[in-house]
C-alpha cells in the first residue's frame, strides 16, 4: 500500500519522473534546482511512500517511479528533460515545449540526421546548458 506524499519537493520530484521517466541523480538536480540534501530528503520521501525507488543500468544510477525501469535511451532523454526544463521549459509526453511556446518531438536513436534537424550529444547535455547543446545539421554546399 503507499503512503502519502506531503513534501512540495517530492510532489515535484515525482511530477519530473513522471513526465520525463527514470532519471539520473545529477539530472533531477539540474531539472530541478534543489540542493543536493534537499534532493536526497525528497527522494527519500517518495521510496519511503513506496513511489520511487533507485535502479542501476549500464553502471548508472537511475531513479524511477514503480512501473518504470530506465533503457538505453533513457539516460539521453533524461538528461535532455532536465536542460530543458532548466531552460524554462517543460518536457512531457516525448514532446519538448520550449519557453517561447515552440512543440518539438523529442526522439532519442542514434540514427542518421538530416539535413535542418536538431541534435544534441549526451556528453554535451551532461555538462553544458541546452543552448549550448542543440545543433542544427547544416546542408552540405560545394562537391563532395
Amino acid at each position: 500500500m503507499k503512503g502519502f506524499v506531503t513534501s512540495p519537493k517530492a510532489a515535484k520530484v515525482y511530477d519530473f519522473l513522471r513526465r520525463a521517466g527514470p532519471s539520473p541523480f545529477p539530472a533531477l538536480l539540474v531539472a530541478l534546482g534543489l540542493k543536493p540534501g534537499q534532493l536526497v530528503k525528497a527522494l527519500r520521501h517518495l521510496r519511503g511512500a513506496g513511489y520511487a525507488f533507485p535502479a542501476r543500468y549500464r553502471g548508472v544510477e537511475f531513479w524511477c517511479l514503480n512501473g518504470t525501469r530506465p533503457t538505453r535511451e533513457q539516460e539521453a532523454l533524461a538528461w535532455f528533460a532536465a536542460r530543458l526544463e532548466e531552460a524554462g521549459g517543460r518536457f512531457e509526453h516525448g514532446t519538448a515545449y520550449f519557453p517561447k511556446g515552440r512543440a518539438v518531438p523529442v526522439l532519442v536513436d542514434g540514427a542518421q540526421v538530416e539535413a535542418g534537424e536538431l541534435f544534441c550529444f549526451l556528453e554535451d547535455l551532461r555538462e553544458k546548458p541546452l543552448k549550448e547543446c542543440v545543433r542544427q545539421k547544416q546542408k552540405r554546399s560545394g562537391r563532395y
